[in-house]
């Protein structure tokens, strides 16, 4: 008996092209970009939770064979800051004939430090008078959402549950490539290799972080590994282009190791919920009385009991906390 003609799976013409270029391996992601004619970067990362750097030593590694250029925030202040506000945050970049020198001039940068008090215990931080120094003056910022009259929402429901859910674990997005950039320079004009799901935003990011004109700045990101969500990053963009404009336009690949790449950038923020429903008894929801906390800055609330349910008594308050850890975002 001979199969059904197959009208979707099967169907070589319903085959995603870049897909299909990235399991035969002719997909040329950032690091493929000027095979053999390229120098190679990575980052030094703070070894403090919270404090001022007060001085860069880049001399020892500068004379390591092989090292062609070190940024820092006197050259790029729009890329590093003189604060730092977690550990393990970028405060420098190297560029060097391969990566391997690269990390070994990056042990050889001597860094001088004012170490100051951090915070990283969201729940230690409503009662801890230290700041984190994300913020001027507090560790937290505060949402509120009414509707309706929550005490007469919860006298109407003779069904009430409350729940109360610890701290979740965060974890990294676990992106397929690691986080980098490959660019260089053309006379005035910058080309930039990235993997990135915001094309367009990293493109404005990259001429705000070099004070360019947009069409000197060109951007491509042709493929991106696995981000699910992480995938915004443009500062790697940045670093790649003024490491490679301080080596003379050199093509320069800049990129952080996986641990770097696991440890430091965007996680899944953690957050806990406390919360209260109160119910009729044929299940109608007629009050919901919820606190939530999400902890690491730039990671909003979860407000989807407030968004998508039809409940008319509502007393929602959402809590950010700017602690000394990188900053969070969602996880798709």
């Amino acid at each position: 008996m001979a199969l059904p003609e197959l009208k979707v799976m099967g169907d070589p013409n319903n085959h995603d092209p870049q897909t299909l270029s990235i399991l035969t391996g002719k997909a040329d992601f950032y690091e493929d970009a000027l095979p053999g004619r390229k120098l190679w970067g990575a980052g030094k990362h703070s070894t403090i939770m919270h404090g001022n750097i007060l001085e860069i030593d880049t001399s020892e590694a500068m004379a390591l064979p092989g090292v062609k250029a070190i940024i820092t925030n006197e050259d790029a202040p729009n890329l590093f800051s003189s604060s730092v506000l977690f550990w393990g945050q970028p405060i420098a970049a190297i560029a060097a004939d391969d990566w391997y020198t690269a990390q070994r001039a990056i042990n050889l940068i001597k860094v001088t430090y004012e170490e100051l008090p951090g915070v990283f215990d969201p729940d230690d931080s409503r009662v801890n008078t230290v700041l984190s120094g994300k913020r001027a003056d507090t560790n937290l910022q505060e949402y509120t959402f009414d509707r309706g009259d929550i005490t007469v929402g919860m006298a109407e429901s003779p069904v009430q549950i409350e729940l109360n859910t610890g701290w979740t674990s965060t974890h990294c997005h676990a992106p397929v490539e690691q986080y980098g950039a490959t660019a260089y320079w053309i006379d005035d004009q910058v080309y930039v290799h990235q993997a990135s799901q915001n094309l367009h935003g990293n493109k404005n990011a990259v001429v705000n972080y070099l004070e360019m004109p947009a069409n000197k700045v060109h951007v491509y990101a042709r493929y991106c590994g696995g981000g699910h969500g992480a995938r915004l990053s443009n500062w790697e963009s940045g670093v790649a282009a003024m490491l490679s404009k301080k080596a003379g336009g050199a093509p320069v690949c800049f990129k952080m190791s996986k641990k770097h790449s696991m440890t430091f950038k965007i996680r899944q923020y953690d957050h806990r919920a406390e919360f209260k429903l109160g119910a009729k008894e044929d299940g109608t929801i007629m009050a919901l009385d919820a606190q939530y906390h999400s902890n690491g800055g730039s990671a909003g609330v979860n407000t989807t009991l407030r968004d998508t349910w039809n409940i008319p008594h509502v007393k929602w308050v959402g809590y950010r906390y700017y602690l000394n850890v990188p900053d969070r975002g969602a996880w798709r």
